[in-house]
């Protein structure tokens, strides 16, 4: 029973050593040290920003005529990104007539969001083209420009 007792603590010491190894051979192995992956960031403004070319439709009330007058010329609508943000400013040059020289707008889905609440400027894209429409006023007075990038 003894020399029994003995193989026992000697299987026991045997298995504490070879676990007790083991455990020492884990906590030396070097993790491998990888470096977080850098973060991608698409600013998807990037699509539409640039120069878009096209023409200036000026409409208004003719009181001498009583009729509604238009003026066309032709305009380049610059969209440039603000560095905060999703804002999108849209210059016009030649700027609209007895109107703003350009809209501070946000992007967001697609879409470019005016900060006017009363008479808000309107853009739509359809592929490389760009559509404007404005009406500043309660009167007879329209903005519009059909461009393309």
């Amino acid at each position: 029973m003894e020399i029994k007792c003995h193989l026992q603590n000697q299987v026991k010491i045997k298995h504490l050593v070879f676990l007790l190894s083991f455990l020492i051979y884990l906590t030396s192995c070097q993790k491998d040290e990888k470096k977080p992956k850098a973060i991608e960031t698409v600013d998807y403004r990037d699509k539409i920003v640039g120069d878009y070319e096209g023409i200036y439709v000026y409409s208004s009330y003719d009181d001498n005529n009583d009729t509604l007058s238009h003026d066309t010329n032709d305009v380049v609508v610059t969209l440039k990104k603000e560095e905060h943000d999703s804002l999108v400013v849209a210059k016009f040059d030649p700027t609209l007539t007895g109107s703003k020289k350009s809209f501070e707008l946000t992007y967001r889905n697609g879409k470019l969001i005016s900060d006017i609440e009363y008479h808000p400027p309107s853009f739509r894209f359809s592929g490389d083209s760009l559509y404007f429409y404005y009406h500043p006023v309660s009167g007879p007075i329209f903005h519009r420009c059909y461009t393309i990038k």
